[in-house]
């Protein structure tokens, strides 16, 4: 979703890559990210979404009744898209 908002409503030439172990959000079982490219060559962060799965849930005890109505604990993401 934020490579498709970038390259065509913003316009911006970007790549897409999955986080190293020490660049992931602390907690994230994932973090993916895209970079846009500056006019002097370099990368900016521009967009990020973390893979929590049930870390949040089960620190919280976040259930929910799924259709036979049996409570399951939820999976997370979060995103977060930044045009400078």
């Amino acid at each position: 979703m934020f490579m498709r908002t970038s390259q065509r409503i913003i316009c911006n030439a970007c790549n897409q890559r999955v986080k190293t172990a020490n660049e992931r959000f602390a907690g994230a079982i994932d973090t993916f990210c895209i970079e846009a490219l500056m006019q002097d060559g370099k990368a900016l962060q521009s967009g990020t979404s973390h893979f929590l799965g049930q870390k949040l849930a089960k620190a919280f005890d976040v259930k929910f009744a799924n259709k036979e109505g049996n409570l399951i604990m939820s999976g997370q993401r979060h995103g977060v898209f930044q045009h400078v």
